[in-house]
């Protein structure tokens, strides 16, 4: 790959990394659209939730996992 940078530049960097972006028309079709809409509208598009957890079932179950004691079988300890 060529990045065009004279060799008296590059010397002075300690890494160097490269970014590919690879051709992909269903994602770059999509980040344009959003690009867009953000524009045009000043906020993001509005998302379909439904299939999402509730934040109360979250919260519930996050209550449950702290309550859980786990302990560790005294031949691993060491």
């Amino acid at each position: 790959m060529n990045i065009n940078l004279p060799a008296a530049l590059l010397s002075r960097f300690d890494l160097l990394f490269i970014l590919v972006d690879k051709a992909e028309n269903k994602a770059d079709k999509r980040l344009a659209e959003h690009v867009t809409y953000v524009h045009a509208h000043n906020q993001p598009r509005p998302v379909d939730r439904s299939g999402y957890l509730s934040p109360e079932f979250i919260r519930a179950y996050i209550g449950q996992c702290k309550e859980i004691n786990t302990t560790l079988p005294v031949d691993l300890v060491d």
